[in-house]
């Protein structure tokens, strides 16, 4: 599992893979959706139990729904 640190900068890199999905440049988005996809797939295989398949398909699909998780998994690791 990974630390407080760690999620925050996996947290920082969404916000700056979401500004490249959503900038209009077609390249870029398409460039913006792969490291999308990296994003949740390491989030995903290091932090074992933190979401579901169901969970793992959606955070794919839409970029907030993944930095939803990522805050809550923050949350988790500082209580």
């Amino acid at each position: 599992m990974q630390n407080v640190e760690e999620l925050t900068a996996i947290r920082e890199a969404a916000e700056f893979v979401c500004n490249g999905l959503l900038c209009g440049c077609i390249q870029m988005s398409t460039e913006a959706n792969r490291a999308h996809r990296e994003l949740v797939d390491r989030f995903f295989i290091e932090n074992e139990g933190c979401m579901d398949g169901d969970q793992y398909e959606e955070a794919r699909l839409n970029i907030f729904h993944f930095m939803e998780l990522i805050d809550r998994a923050i949350a988790d690791r500082k209580k």
